[in-house]
């Protein structure tokens, strides 16, 4: 019986050290079924988990555990190593994954990094769960990571996956490589964390090892080996509108514009983009001018003296956010009244002058006369 106790200890104290050294890879489900709530409030409960500081959060519980050390209550991870997080949706979306290296102070550094590094937009309108999944495993393999910790945020219940439509063969022999019987790749689901306002939303905590897998390679996964350690390309850049004319201006400093003809321009880092053009007036009467459906990057307009907020935004064909760009003029209002001031002088002086040239007339009759 003594024995048996001691090699279960012996069991929690290789499982703690073992995984407390580990990397780890956040998975998170950024399609539009995901509940944000759910998301949002996952950030606090996996750096808990992670640091073994228990479960603070009323909406989380603890569903399911399968190996001691993954009860919230013992850390799994340490400094000097890796952390990731992967968002998945469409194909791509495994792309935009996002690492870095813990130090010395670790704790602090992953509350830091999973705060900023999260997903916040979840609309996506697919889920390549297991595609993504196995590129997580190949991206661990490629840059010499033999075990990892797995987190998966999501309802764990849309794939897209099985379809030869959908995959190339040399994709398909990837996914197999991870999934068949007999692959070398060691993982199991350590625990469950169930969400309790919507139980269908829960985090996966799994412990992986690649040690003994030989990912495939092409084409159609003819060979094997391992391929050549490369990191995910940068996520694309969103798009962006950049004004050209009037770009510096702010509401307390509009640029001054002279006269009442404006000619706006801007630029865009995308294609195809459509845009929407607000000019509104913000001291005087409100006076706007709405233009959308524009095709071009200019537009012309004749303004009236005032103060003046010009915002030009996007939208792009496959419907991603584009960035707005917002700017600020002023067409002074005295410019006007100084015409007006110069005419007035130039009457007054005719004027003066037509007055002058009577009262000679005059006084000439009148010495005529006497």
């Amino acid at each position: 019986m003594r024995f048996i106790f001691i090699f279960f200890l012996l069991i929690i104290h290789f499982a703690f050290n073992s995984f407390a050294q580990n990397d780890v890879f956040i998975m998170v489900d950024v399609s539009g079924s995901m509940n944000q709530s759910f998301a949002n409030e996952s950030k606090s409960v996996i750096v808990d988990f992670l640091l073994g500081k228990g479960i603070n959060s009323p909406n989380f519980q603890i569903d399911q555990i399968t190996v001691p050390t993954f009860n919230g209550q013992t850390p799994l991870i340490s400094g000097t190593k890796r952390i990731f997080i992967t968002p998945f949706g469409y194909k791509d979306t495994w792309r935009g994954q996002k690492d870095m290296v813990l130090g010395a102070n670790y704790q602090s550094e992953l509350t830091n990094f999973i705060n900023n590094s999260f997903p916040a937009q979840f609309d996506q309108k697919r889920t390549y769960l297991t595609w993504s999944r196995a590129n997580v495993f190949l991206t661990a393999k490629n840059m010499n990571i033999p075990r990892f910790v797995l987190i998966t945020v999501s309802d764990h219940r849309g794939d897209v996956h099985g379809s030869n439509v959908i995959y190339t063969q040399d994709e398909i022999n990837l996914m197999n490589s991870v999934d068949m019987a007999g692959a070398n790749v060691r993982y199991s689901t350590n625990s469950w964390i169930k969400y309790i306002p919507d139980p269908n939303f829960r985090l996966k905590f799994e412990s992986v090892d690649v040690t003994g897998w030989t990912p495939p390679r092409g084409p159609g996964g003819g060979g094997t080996g391992v391929v050549t350690p490369s990191l995910p390309p940068p996520p694309p850049v969103p798009p962006v509108i950049k004004f050209i004319s009037y770009a510096t201006g702010t509401r307390t400093k509009p640029i001054e514009v002279t006269g009442e003809k404006v000619n706006l321009s801007w630029s865009c880092n995308a294609k195809d983009i459509t845009y929407r053009l607000t000019i509104t007036e913000i001291d005087g009467n409100g006076n706007s001018v709405k233009k959308s459906n524009l095709k071009n990057t200019n537009f012309s307009t004749s303004l009236e003296s005032g103060t003046y907020k010009i915002m030009v935004s996007g939208k792009s064909p496959d419907k991603k956010s584009v960035k707005s760009a917002t700017t600020y003029i002023e067409i002074p209002r005295s410019s006007g009244f100084i015409y007006i001031f110069i005419l007035i002088a130039i009457a007054a002086a005719g004027y003066f002058v037509y007055k002058k040239q009577q009262q000679t007339k005059l006084e000439k009759l009148k010495n005529i006369v006497n």
